[in-house]
């Protein structure tokens, strides 16, 4: 009787962890994106974390409600988990995701056309460089004020340590930034970022919008547009993305199976703890 109450209790949490994510997605997805990169910008002394989550994330991520709560706004960068999210309420969730797909293009142009500065976290060296020069050569003039790679080594002194970097990224004035390092850590440098903007605000200065963007500034790397026009119009990105890249492929066969298991645990946990 002990053991059944205690995996009652268990589930009950996970099942609230999960439907109480899941709102935030639906509740702050009826605003798109941009409109509150817009609203954000005009609000000096507003500093606004946009996050996207999709199946695999959105496991890691429910599990952790301050981390969830610390993200002002949370978008469904997916088909599946807009369609999940979707279910009974009776209203459609749009997909919204940080590639040339969806809304990048937009951030960049509103960028450029405001004379906004632009910080760039994520990748590789070699990437983050490729990216910059990339996004440069598509955008002419866009003022990229700060780039760096997303790997850090805290005991390496002249590499600089995580702390140190986004203290030199805040110094910057970067008005726009793209962080890029995947789920959970692009999550949590983006709220560290933000606390140390936050405390460092003047009444001279305009916080910056800060956006998650998954695997964008690698893909950018490669080429660009990474989705070509045919995928872009059918929907089918996560099968471009699992035929080119190992990690997309083990996701799709380990983790997407996990999260539609989860969705029937929690719903059922609903259903019979309500």
């Amino acid at each position: 009787m002990i053991i059944k109450r205690h995996t009652a209790t268990i589930l009950g949490r996970m099942s609230r962890m999960f439907f109480d994510f899941e709102e935030q997605v639906f509740r702050t997805s009826q605003i798109p994106p941009l409109e509150r990169m817009v609203v954000s910008e005009s609000s000096r002394y507003d500093c606004q974390v946009i996050g996207f989550a999709n199946p695999y994330s959105f496991q890691i991520l429910y599990r952790r409600s301050e981390l969830v709560d610390s993200v002002d706004h949370w978008y469904s960068d997916g088909g599946f988990l807009c369609s999940i999210i979707g279910l009974g309420r009776g209203e459609q969730v749009p997909r919204y995701s940080f590639d040339f797909s969806s809304i990048a293009d937009g951030v960049f142009e509103y960028a450029k056309s405001n004379c906004l500065s632009v910080g760039l976290l994520g990748g590789t060296e070699d990437e983050i460089t490729a990216a910059c020069e990339y996004l440069q050569s598509r955008y002419l003039e866009l003022p990229i004020v700060w780039s760096r790679n997303g790997f850090f080594r805290d005991a390496d002194k002249q590499d600089g340590g995580r702390s140190e970097a986004l203290d030199d990224l805040v110094a910057s004035g970067a008005e726009i930034i793209i962080i890029g390092m995947g789920t959970p850590l692009q999550e949590e440098v983006a709220v560290e970022l933000k606390q140390k903007m936050l405390s460092q605000r003047t009444e001279t200065r305009t916080l910056p919008v800060i956006f998650t963007c998954g695997g964008f500034l690698s893909q950018t790397a490669l080429g660009g547009d990474y989705y070509p026009e045919i995928i872009k119009k059918t929907g089918l990105r996560w099968v471009y993305r699992a035929f080119h890249a190992q990690h997309v492929r083990k996701r799709l066969l380990r983790d997407y199976p996990r999260f539609v298991a989860l969705v029937f645990v929690c719903r059922l946990c609903r259903l019979i703890l309500d």
